[in-house]
């Protein structure tokens, strides 16, 4: 069968026969959340990237920041916040943008051990991003080239939800209404500092629990009403 064809949990059961003992084989073990899961008793884990840019193939992850909603509420207990050691010398524009320079680089994590950690947390959750083609990128890179697999979990994306509720209104909108900060601001949320990791992923947490309110609330919701159609 095409690969394209199968689901997400059909393709998790072939890799567990074919990965080798790592980190990531260990992720698979546990089966993904069903999409018929209610969304009042879902748990996400909302994840952040910063990367010393956009493209997979030759940029480097800095950072990864992540917590947990469970029953609708950010479990702030969670929240983590890793910085991975680079192996080559951070642009200086990059590290204006994002605050992680060389010294406090060094002092990191590696990556494979920033990457043990998010699928440990990740096991029988739902990502939750803000534009998950990158990341969905870069960890795909970067599981396929320590543990020599794909990287393959639902994802539910605020971007996405975003565009879906424009759409419905039949409102225009332009691309840089749909950056996280800027959905943030229309729907009356705090502003907090950009292009870190952890704060981004709180952010993305506030606007998503804001944005199923807006939507009627959980009540009555599956995990089907907000999936990101890439990853069913």
């Amino acid at each position: 069968m095409l690969e394209w064809l199968l689901t997400q949990e059909q393709r998790r059961i072939r890799l567990l026969k074919t990965l080798a003992d790592s980190p990531l084989r260990d992720y698979y073990q546990q089966s993904f959340v069903s999409k018929k899961c209610p969304l009042k008793t879902l748990a996400l884990l909302s994840v952040d990237l910063e990367t010393t840019g956009f493209k997979h193939e030759t940029d480097a992850i800095l950072s990864i920041g992540q917590l947990e909603i469970r029953q609708n509420q950010i479990e702030l207990s969670t929240a983590e916040h890793t910085v991975i050691r680079s192996h080559t010398d951070i642009d200086e524009a990059s590290a204006v943008v994002h605050g992680i320079t060389d010294d406090r680089s060094a002092a990191g994590v590696s990556l494979r051990e920033a990457l043990t950690k998010l699928l440990e947390a990740l096991a029988g959750k739902v990502m939750l991003v803000h534009y998950s083609s990158l990341e969905q990128r870069f960890l795909d890179q970067a599981c396929r080239r320590l543990f020599g697999g794909p990287f393959i979990v639902p994802v539910v994306d605020t971007l996405y939800l975003a565009r879906r509720r424009y759409q419905r209104q039949h409102k225009s909108f332009k691309g840089n209404e749909l950056r996280l900060h800027n959905l943030r601001a229309e729907l009356g949320l705090p502003r907090y500092q950009a292009h870190n990791a952890l704060s981004d992923a709180l952010a993305t947490a506030e606007l998503y629990l804001v944005q199923i309110d807006q939507a009627g609330g959980s009540q009555g919701m599956r995990l089907s009403d907000i999936l990101s159609p890439r990853h069913t």
